[in-house]
């Protein structure tokens, strides 16, 4: 797909979302092969771009699925069914990420991989587009926005398809992670520009300098999109990923400390009701325009319920649910017993409608990271580990634990966040195992880069045990 593609794109998904920009609609000739140069030309051109970024953030391949489902996968395998989520529908390619045997050719994994360059070649249009807007504010605004977008995806990319982060905040990391692509091109093939894997540590340290870029730009408040809470609450979770602590407890603090969010005293709203004070960033959906579709969405692999929604191919086991607490109503509605396509069988009810948003960053989890940062470093920033669990924990009826343990904090973690896409990462950066016992550095524990990506450029190495 071309620049003018996208930006196609991005006005279908002006049309279908109802989202207005500050001023007219970019107007394509889709007959025409007009160059990127000629198209943004306006304030609105740029902000209609960025608009159409965040619509292929949306897509099934990214987090309107993949990002969400594939993680939460990769945690399990066949021998898990009993201690945490899994997988029982008909599509092989999911089957694959959960018995960790990745074709090379999977066609979740390549889309993942060919979505999130595509994002990002957006990100770096729209940063090369920068001196066409006038308006200082929304300058800043989108420029912090791309920035959001490069470095959320390329963090996303090197956790999947790179060897977890190893050593401290100090750990060299020379393993192979990514391409690092900084450039707009007119064709967001990434094979076809030759790029080849950077260092681990480099995409890390890519996107922690993309995000703290875009923390000085993104304004407080930004409804629908990225804002500057966003970025902060990413950051931390780059910096817990690679266990600098420090750096990600000073983040989830200001988060937190901005009283600008609060838990939902229910813990089903976030997951019911669109941008509650809870969330602080969302993908955006509605009925017309989602991932949804006949064979995507997290509700279609996700629900379980009568009337035909959802297929029930992603399933809960009995034996996770009975590790919640038996009056912890996270267990006791956020899963429930399926009357849909698989009656029966345990379901995750934490979407269950198509055009529902998707939560990306909640409260909950800053809470959870502070408290976490806080142990481990013997401080007490903030609050204590017991005041911030008691925060999380005490609007679900579950007992209180007077005195956490880091364990305590770790598994609060699975009983807050599971579903979610938190899992494998988790499980990486504690270098625990999988429920079935794989160890988090195992050569199946990296996602293969997609084959059609080396078939077109030979400087793209493959992980080991795919070749």
């Amino acid at each position: 797909m071309n620049i003018k593609n996208y930006i196609n794109a991005a006005m279908m998904a002006l049309v279908l979302t109802g989202v207005s920009s500050c001023g007219k609609k970019l107007e394509l000739d889709p007959k025409q092969n007009i160059d990127a140069s000629t198209a943004i030309k306006t304030d609105s051109d740029v902000d209609q771009l960025t608009i159409g970024a965040y619509a292929v953030l949306e897509d099934p391949a990214l987090y309107g699925t993949m990002l969400i489902m594939l993680p939460e996968l990769y945690a399990t395998d066949k021998s898990a069914s009993a201690k945490y989520l899994g997988w029982v529908g008909s599509f092989d390619t999911p089957r694959e990420v959960a018995n960790k045997k990745i074709s090379t050719i999977n066609g979740d994994i390549t889309r993942v991989w060919v979505q999130s360059y595509r994002a990002i070649n957006l990100a770096n249009t729209i940063l090369a587009s920068m001196g066409v807007v006038k308006d200082p504010a929304l300058q800043k605004s989108l420029k912090g926005e791309a920035l959001f977008i490069r470095a959320l995806l390329q963090f996303e990319l090197v956790r999947l398809y790179g060897q977890q982060w190893t050593g401290g905040p100090a750990g060299a990391n020379t393993q192979p992670g990514v391409p690092i692509v900084t450039k707009a091109s007119s064709d967001d093939a990434i094979a076809s520009q030759k790029y080849k894997r950077n260092t681990v540590a480099e995409v890390y340290n890519a996107s922690i300098q993309d995000l703290k870029d875009a923390i000085t730009l993104l304004p407080a408040d930004n409804p629908g999109r990225a804002n500057q809470y966003a970025a902060m609450s990413i950051l931390a979770r780059v910096y817990l990923q690679q266990g600098d602590y420090a750096n990600a407890l000073t983040l989830a603090n200001q988060v937190i400390s901005s009283t600008k969010f609060s838990l939902n005293s229910d813990v089903t709203t976030v997951f019911r009701t669109k941008n509650t004070a809870e969330s602080i960033w969302e993908i955006q959906q509605n009925d017309q325009n989602n991932a949804g579709n006949a064979n995507d969405g997290l509700a279609t692999f996700y629900a379980n319920l009568d009337g035909g929604l959802g297929r029930a191919d992603f399933f809960v086991s009995a034996g996770f649910k009975a590790t919640f607490d038996p009056n912890d109503s996270r267990g006791n509605t956020l899963i429930y017993t399926g009357s849909g396509a698989k009656p029966g069988n345990l379901a995750c009810g934490k979407y269950l409608a198509y055009g529902q948003n998707i939560p990306i960053v909640r409260l909950s989890e800053l809470y959870l990271v502070r408290a976490e940062c806080n142990i481990r470093l013997g401080s007490v920033v903030g609050d204590t580990p017991a005041k911030d669990l008691a925060q999380v924990r005490g609007r679900t009826g579950a007992a209180p634990i007077p005195v956490p343990t880091l364990n305590n904090i770790i598994n609060e973690r699975v009983f807050e966040l599971f579903g979610e896409g938190f899992a494998v990462h988790d499980l990486k950066r504690l270098n625990l195992p999988t429920y079935g016992g794989i160890p988090f550095n195992d050569k199946t524990m990296v996602f293969p880069v997609p084959q059609r990506e080396i078939n077109v450029n030979s400087n793209l190495a493959q992980n080991d045990g795919y070749n």
